[in-house]
C-alpha cells in the first residue's frame, strides 16, 4: 500500500512512471484492487506522458 500511495504521488507530478507503475499494481492487484478501465485510463496517461 505504500509503494502505490508514493507511486500516486509521482504520477501526480507528471511522471511516467508512476503512472505506469500506478497501471501495474491495478493489473496484479498488488496491494490494491483491481480494476480494469483504472487500470486502461493509467496505461493511456503513462503513453503521453512518455512511458
Amino acid at each position: 500500500m505504500r509503494a502505490h500511495a508514493w507511486c500516486l504521488a509521482v504520477s501526480k507530478g507528471g511522471l511516467a512512471v508512476g503512472t505506469f507503475s500506478v497501471a501495474r499494481g491495478l493489473m496484479t492487484e498488488f496491494g490494491v484492487a483491481k480494476d480494469k478501465a483504472e487500470t486502461r485510463k493509467r496505461l493511456m496517461l503513462a503513453a503521453k506522458q512518455g512511458t
